[in-house]
């Protein structure tokens, strides 16, 4: 079966060149202190201002994602309102399948995701995105958001 989704997984620096994916994966690092992770009350809006319209929360309970904020980059991109929308009111079957898959590992071990792939709603076909998903939790406790930024551009 052909994947949609283009994911690697457990890197210790992210396999892409896009600065704005770069610049959010130092500062998630950062932010993790001695910790293995940080947790959502760590982060500042501030610190990432640059960034902040191309970045993503999403609530984790445990198979179910749900978006808590997305930035406009994602939704000017994709015509969504995706504040508050589970991810598969969002995404196409197959494609949900594998994002919840990818975010299903970042959840349950503690990874950071990287994905790539084309648009996956028909009307902007013509887009391909490159994404980061980190984990977030407070101390000693399981997972429970996803920190991350996706990024359209026209496909070459």
């Amino acid at each position: 079966m052909r994947r949609l989704i283009n994911i690697e997984t457990d890197w210790a620096e992210p396999p892409t060149r896009n600065d704005r994916l770069n610049d959010l994966h130092r500062y998630w690092k950062q932010s993790c202190g001695t910790r293995a992770r940080p947790s959502r009350g760590i982060i500042r809006p501030a610190d990432i201002s640059r960034i902040l319209r191309y970045v993503f929360l999403v609530d984790v309970n445990g198979d179910d994602f749900r978006f808590r904020l997305a930035g406009s980059h994602f939704t000017d991109n994709t015509g969504l309102k995706m504040t508050g929308a589970a991810i598969a009111d969002i995404f196409p079957q197959m494609f949900c399948r594998e994002v919840r898959e990818a975010w299903g590992h970042c959840a349950r071990q503690g990874a950071s995701v990287l994905g790539r792939g084309r648009a996956w709603m028909p009307e902007r076909d013509f887009l391909d995105w490159e994404g980061i998903v980190l984990p977030l939790s407070e101390p000693e406790l399981p997972v429970n958001m996803l920190f991350g930024a996706i990024e359209f551009q026209p496909r070459q």
